[in-house]
């Protein structure tokens, strides 16, 4: 009887990898990974046919940034670009940013937030990160957004 080689174990990559959305798979991928991780700041029912139309609008005309953990989709954030209410001016907003819980103050998480950051550098914009909801106080639902602003400014 022929001996068989022993089977090689390759270990899976903890490293973060960055990649953006391009194709429908990828706005699938990231509008079933939205339903499951976002459900804790989901203030309304769902409409999943708008949900879906606006992560596709959010990936095509603007970026849906994606990390992978041992190729498994671990986070994501839409980036949009949006103006001011009183002007002609633009910043960068996340449209959506959500990780999984293990992995949001790990390197995936770090990672995900700092590309983010390095489009709005790039663009020469503000990027308005809106930040956690903090609670509600009489009726009013808080969050606190960071704002990181270009060098240049």
């Amino acid at each position: 009887m022929a001996k068989t080689a022993p089977l090689e174990i390759v270990p899976v990559s903890t490293t973060p990898f960055i990649r953006y959305a391009e194709t429908d798979a990828d706005v699938i991928m990231i509008h079933q990974f939205l339903l499951e991780y976002a459900k804790p700041a989901m203030l309304c029912p769902v409409n999943h046919g708008k949900s879906a139309r606006e992560v596709w609008r959010v990936c095509k005309e603007n970026v849906g940034i994606m990390v992978f953990v041992g190729g498994e989709l671990v986070g994501t954030l839409g980036l949009m670009e949006a103006v001011w209410w009183y002007g002609d001016d633009g910043f960068l907003t996340d449209r959506w940013h959500f990780v999984k819980p293990e992995h949001f103050h790990g390197p995936a998480g770090t990672a995900l937030l700092d590309e983010a950051k390095k489009i709005a550098a790039s663009a020469d914009r503000i990027f308005i990160h809106q930040g956690k909801i903090r609670g509600e106080k009489h009726g009013i639902t808080r969050m606190t957004p960071r704002i990181y602003l270009p060098e240049s400014a």
